[in-house]
């Protein structure tokens, strides 16, 4: 009588309630469906900046990004209630990092600057890096998460491969419909080590991805991106010598495109002059002033971080690189260094420790199972254009992977209980 009495007030009791009408709700609706298009949304909201800022999409009357990131919020909600409340090993390793991030806080001197930085890592970017966790949680989500990344990244460079493609002459630096050269190099250099993967590292139609890497690098390029073209023709070359040259179809489709940018490059459209000489420039080691102040903020960077182990606070390094007067976005250009200066020695060995854990996660999960060769190909550009572009903010699709790749393993078991008929290979598991 006592048992019976005790398990109808645990029947009774409001969080039992709250659960039990959230695994209701989520199972009333078509779970393939609601779990695709929240993996959708998740790949829309790294790109839905740039297609917000494009003249074609002006008419957008919100901010694409952040209702995006709230429907995601309110889905990662739901699917955390009706899971009980239970948080994956992930989200508490990128939820550290960010702890770690937010005790500069105590330390910065708030400036407008200071203030919209702060603002947006831990809100989108912070986003961006725990949602990855609640909403990719099966294989298949992961590899349309990567495939959807490589399609925007396409879709942002769209515009300028058509007027390529029909012989214009393009005369100065592009930008696509993105919002700006940098960001189409990044997404151009995403979308063309993905197609690259494919085409050498995959299985099926591997012509057809071959042919779309060409027009991409042409328009990596002509984005006068640098830092995205070095880590493009680095990660596919890695690609190329792991897993393609040995095979003879992998091969032929490396040599096919190989002689297909060089005849577009010699009987093509011209490319525009500003960036083919910033990249001339560079490989020569003829530097500009855009390089020089690179260079002048690593030093920067570099010395603030030897002398202070603590960092200077959120956005402090612009107050040291501009001697005081902070009037814009000012960081080093390289994401490790930008931690440590900013937020101190401990934030910035912890990122290093889980990027390493990442690749090294990412690598194994892509020799265990080819489909995921895209992913760590994604993976491994992200990083290495962070150490040379952008800030803590706009790299922000690094955390994400960041947090994909650490689950990567146990997703691989997930699947491999859920399908008798896959295996891992042993030499995966080395």
């Amino acid at each position: 009588m006592q048992e019976a009495m005790t398990f109808e007030m645990l029947d009774e009791s409001p969080g039992l309630r709250v659960n039990q009408w959230a695994a209701e709700g989520v199972s009333r609706l078509n779970r393939r469906f609601f779990t695709t298009a929240a993996t959708v949304a998740l790949a829309l909201l790294f790109f839905a900046g740039d297609i917000k800022n494009s003249s074609a999409f002006t008419w957008i009357p919100f901010d694409l990004t952040a209702i995006v990131a709230v429907a995601l919020v309110i889905f990662s909600a739901l699917s955390l209630l009706a899971g009980g409340g239970k948080v994956s090993r992930q989200i508490l390793w990128m939820c550290a990092l960010f702890f770690l991030l937010a005790m500069a806080s105590l330390w910065t001197q708030w400036t407008s600057y200071a203030l919209d930085k702060a603002v947006r890592l831990f809100t989108i970017a912070l986003a961006a890096a725990l949602l990855p966790g609640v909403v990719l949680t099966r294989l298949w989500q992961v590899r349309l998460f990567v495939a959807l990344i490589i399609l925007s990244g396409m879709l942002i460079s769209s515009g300028e491969i058509v007027q390529l493609l029909r012989g214009a002459t393009i005369s100065e630096k592009i930008t696509g419909i993105s919002s700006g050269s940098v960001s189409l190099g990044r997404s151009a250099g995403i979308a063309l080590v993905g197609l690259f993967t494919w085409a050498t590292a995959g299985r099926i139609q591997r012509y057809w991805w071959a042919l779309l890497c060409v027009p991409l690098f042409l328009i990596l390029v002509a984005s006068g991106s640098r830092g995205p073209v070095i880590f493009a023709v680095a990660v596919a070359a890695f690609v190329a010598l792991r897993w393609s040259i040995m095979k003879i179809g992998s091969a032929v489709v490396i040599s096919l495109l190989l002689v297909a940018v060089a005849l577009l490059i010699a009987f093509g459209p011209p490319l525009p002059q500003q960036s083919v000489k910033r990249i001339e420039d560079f490989l020569t080691l003829r530097y500009d002033n855009s390089s020089l102040e690179r260079v002048y903020a690593g030093r920067t960077a570099l010395t603030v971080i030897e002398k202070t182990p603590a960092g200077l606070g959120i956005g402090g390094f612009g107050r040291v690189y501009n001697f005081g007067h902070v009037t814009n976005r000012v960081y080093p250009h390289n994401l490790v260094l930008e931690i440590a200066a900013e937020c101190g020695w401990i934030p910035a060995a912890f990122f290093v420790l889980l990027m390493f854990l990442a690749l090294r996660r990412a690598y194994r999960a892509a020799r265990a199972d080819p489909r995921l060769r895209p992913f760590f190909a994604v993976l491994l550009f992200a990083f290495g254009n962070s150490l040379v572009s952008g800030d803590a903010n706009d790299n922000r699709i690094v955390y994400a992977l960041i947090c994909v790749a650490l689950q990567c393993t146990e997703l691989i078991r997930q699947s491999l209980a859920e399908d008798a008929q896959t295996s891992i290979p042993a030499w995966a598991s080395r």
